[in-house]
C-alpha cells in the first residue's frame, strides 16, 4: 500500500490550513518534520511551533490505490488530541467530484469533543441511501443523529429532520475511542467492513477484550465481530451504486465550516482575544503539539469474489 501527499494548498472544506507537499513536510525544521516513519510506525503531524496567520501547516495523505469493497483495519497508537480548532479525520473518498462516488468518515470530530462521529455522504439521489441506526432493532453501538446520507438532505424517510451537509451520522460514545482519552489508553483499532450490500464501522480501545482475535491472526472475518458502531444494515441504501473507487485518507484540518460553527462553545473562545477559530489557531501553535497521527499498521483485505463475502 502506497500513501502519497495528494493535496497541497488551500482546503476544499474551507479549513484554516495549508496542506504542504511531501518534500516540505519531510524537511520542516524548528520542531521537526510533519511526516516521518520508523520500522514500525508512521507519523503525520502539524506545525506546532510557528504562528500561522494564513493557516496552520498540515498534511493530507491518501492511498494511491482506489478500492472497491474489503476489510480495512487501522491500528493507531495516537490520533490528534481533542483540542480547540482541530478537525482531524481518517476517511475515504474518490477522485470524482465530492460525494459523486460517496464518502466514508471512519474517524472524525472537531474541537474539544471527547467522542467521534462515523458518517456517510452521498451525492447522487436524495433518497438513495438512508440508514436505520437502531430503529431496526439493536444493531449498532453508535447513537444515530441523522439518517439520510445525501449531502444536502434536510429530511429522512422516517419523518425526521437534519441539517444540510450532515449526511447520515452516528455518535461514537464507546469509552476511550477518540482523542486524548484514546491516546492516554494506548490507542486502539478501527475497522471498516465494506461489501456491495453493507458498510459497517467498528472501534475498539487498546486492551479491550472485544477485539476480535482474527484481526491479530491476519484472517479477519467480520461476520463474527458483533455490533459495529455504525452500519447501513436495516436501512435503505444501495451501497453498490453510491460508494465506489474509495481511497483511504488521513488529514488534520483546522476550523472550517464545521468547527467554526461551534467555536463559541469551546473553552478557547474569547470575545476579545479569540472571537474566531482562525484567530486562536493562528496565534497558539503550541496548543497543537498533540495534533498528530501515529499509525502502527493499516491492513487491507480485498475480496476475490464479492458475492461470497469471504475476504482474501
Amino acid at each position: 500500500m502506497v500513501f502519497l501527499i495528494a493535496f497541497q494548498g488551500g482546503d476544499p472544506a474551507n479549513g484554516f490550513v495549508q496542506y504542504v507537499d511531501q518534500v516540505t513536510a519531510a524537511g520542516i525544521t524548528l520542531g521537526g518534520p510533519l511526516i516521518s516513519t520508523t520500522d514500525t510506525t508512521a507519523y503525520m503531524g502539524v506545525d506546532y511551533w510557528n504562528p500561522a496567520p494564513n493557516g496552520r501547516a498540515s498534511v493530507r495523505v491518501s492511498t494511491q490505490t482506489a478500492y472497491n469493497y474489503g476489510v480495512f483495519i487501522l491500528d493507531l497508537e495516537h490520533m490528534p488530541d481533542n483540542v480547540c480548532g482541530t478537525w482531524p479525520a481518517f476517511w475515504t473518498s474518490s477522485d470524482a467530484p465530492y460525494f459523486e462516488e460517496g464518502e466514508i468518515d471512519i474517524i472524525e470530530s472537531i474541537n474539544e469533543n471527547s467522542f467521534g462521529y462515523e458518517t456517510l455522504h452521498t451525492g447522487l439521489d436524495y433518497n438513495g441511501c438512508q440508514v436505520a441506526g437502531n430503529l431496526s432493532g439493536t444493531q449498532q453501538l453508535g447513537v444515530e443523529s441523522s439518517y439520510n446520507c445525501f449531502e444536502n438532505a434536510t429530511t429522512d424517510i422516517y419523518g425526521g429532520t437534519q441539517y444540510a451537509t450532515q449526511g447520515c451520522s452516528a455518535y461514537n460514545y464507546v469509552e476511550n475511542t477518540y482523542g486524548s482519552d484514546f491516546n492516554e489508553n494506548g490507542g486502539g483499532i478501527y475497522a471498516l467492513w465494506w461489501t456491495d450490500e453493507l458498510i459497517a464501522i467498528y472501534s475498539w480501545p487498546r486492551g479491550s477484550t472485544d477485539i476480535p482475535g482474527d484481526i491479530a491472526s491476519g484472517s479477519p472475518y467480520p461476520q463474527t465481530w458483533g455490533e459495529p458502531v455504525f452500519t447501513t444494515a436495516g436501512g435503505n441504501c444501495d451501497v453498490q451504486t453510491y460508494f465506489k473507487n474509495q481511497k483511504l485518507i488521513f488529514d488534520t484540518d483546522f476550523c472550517g465550516g464545521w468547527a467554526d460553527q461551534y467555536w463559541s462553545t469551546t473553552s478557547c473562545y474569547d470575545k476579545a482575544a479569540y472571537p474566531t477559530c482562525e484567530s486562536y489557531v493562528a496565534a497558539n501553535p503550541t496548543a497543537y503539539e498533540g495534533a498528530y497521527w501515529t499509525v502502527n499498521s493499516l491492513q487491507v483485505y480485498e475480496w476475490l469474489d464479492v458475492e461470497s463475502s469471504s475476504p482474501t
